[in-house]
């Protein structure tokens, strides 16, 4: 009998705990209708409370679906989306369909809004290339995503937009978070054009396509495959890793992916990039050169070998470089500038020469003059770099090698030029 009277005190106990979780869910609704969000906040707060302590879960689901509300009325959007989720995740597992519709509405126009407001955010950011913007564009999209995981794009604008905010930890831990989903970016659309208008529209799939073109209502079908997206948002990643100077992670990212992509380019110039910040120009300088067998007529990756030649001290092989850059490329005004750099890197040792024989007057003499021929040999370089892109370093330069050369004309008129850049 005992016994019995125990169990019994223990239903009472449990219908009565039920029956305040009720009424606090009711006493929440009230609030909500009164548009007073805090004090329902704080009633279903209560009632999670309530529902935790029993571990019955039958208001879970209305829990969720008024906090979410709450919330929403509040202008905390954030928040009220992740009781939306919460409640739409609840229901597919207890396979109950009672709030799905509501939340899937609330849901709805939050996406609509997080939405128009990245959009915004992002096109803001463009502009003002504040990383506010950048981060807030982030937000956003994030929350996009959070609330339509299937569209894993959004998750790549907000990689993206932390990475221009210079949010690089928050970029590469988005970036993870892309890629443990199995994203690539692969995408296939499919368009034609309208045989009336001839504009072009896109199709839903190849069926309709299809159907449309049997239909003699369009033609020029088109299956587009956009490539996979991986590489790009590794390369991103490793950027993010070398802004950090975590250069070992950035190289194993890149590698990683480079067995994968062998002849990638990109990720090929990355790989180089991290060597070049690590110190080790021989590598960068190999890896520029298989660059430029995948890529023979970019002028930039000539120079850049040249650079590291140079400092190698080739100097007839890093002005080779440059005037490769500069056959591919006649506008390359740093290219131009390099070679006659190039050219002077013999001064050194003919001013050291100079300075020990001060003394001895025809051997200085034969040395000023070999002096005199440089600056010869280097000035067609100089002035072709000032013509294609003057300013003040190489107007400079010009300035002392007219003089030296005694073109008094031609240095008086170098000095006019670079005299109206500095009063600009």
């Amino acid at each position: 009998m005992k016994k019995k009277v125990i169990v019994l005190s223990a239903a009472l106990l449990v219908g009565t705990v039920a029956f305040s979780q009720k009424k606090e869910i009711k006493l929440a609704e009230k609030s909500l209708k009164a548009e007073s969000y805090d004090r329902a906040i704080e009633n279903l707060k209560e009632a999670k409370a309530l529902i935790d302590q029993t571990g019955e879960n039958k208001y879970l689901g209305k829990y969720y679906l008024n906090m979410g509300k709450a919330y929403l009325g509040k202008g905390e959007d954030v928040q009220a989306s992740e009781f939306f989720n919460k409640l739409l995740k609840y229901e597919k597992e207890t396979k109950s369909k009672k709030y799905t519709s509501e939340a899937k509405k609330n849901v709805s126009a939050l996406v609509g809004k997080f939405d128009k407001e990245a959009r915004l955010k992002w096109n803001a950011a463009k502009d003002s290339k504040s990383p506010k913007d950048y981060t807030e564009a982030a937000m956003n999209f994030y929350q996009v995503y959070k609330l339509q995981p299937t569209d894993t794009a959004y998750l790549d604008n907000a990689a993206l937009s932390l990475f221009f905010a210079k949010d690089y930890k928050g970029a590469i831990d988005k970036y993870q978070e892309l890629l443990d989903t199995g994203y690539t970016g692969i995408k296939t659309t499919y368009k034609s054009k309208d045989i009336s208008t001839g504009k072009e529209i896109p199709h839903a799939s190849k069926k309709a396509m299809d159907t449309q073109v049997k239909l003699g209502l369009v033609k020029d079908p088109q299956v587009v495959v956009e490539p996979s997206r991986r590489s790009g948002i590794v390369k991103t990643m490793s950027n993010a890793y070398i802004a950090l100077e975590q250069y070992e992670k950035a190289l194993e990212l890149i590698k990683k992916q480079r067995e994968e992509e062998p002849k990638n380019y990109d990720l090929l110039l990355t790989e180089a990039s991290v060597h070049y910040a690590l110190g080790d120009k021989e590598m960068f300088k190999n890896l520029q050169q298989k660059a430029i067998e995948l890529a023979p007529d970019n002028a930039t990756l000539y120079y850049n070998v040249g650079v590291v030649t140079l400092d190698q001290g080739d100097v007839e092989g890093a002005i080779s470089y440059f005037e490769k850059a500069t056959e591919i490329d006649p506008n390359y005004a740093e290219a131009y500038n390099n070679i006659g750099v190039a050219i002077l890197e013999e001064e050194k040792a003919i001013v050291k020469e100079m300075n020990e024989n001060l003394n001895n007057f025809d051997k200085y003499d034969a040395l000023q003059a070999k002096q005199m021929d440089l600056y010869k040999k280097a000035l067609p370089s100089f002035e072709k770099a000032f013509q294609l892109k003057p300013n003040e370093s190489v107007g400079n330069l010009l300035y002392g090698i007219y003089g030296q050369l005694e073109m008094y004309d031609k240095q008086k008129e170098v000095k006019a030029k670079v005299d109206a850049m500095v009063g600009q």
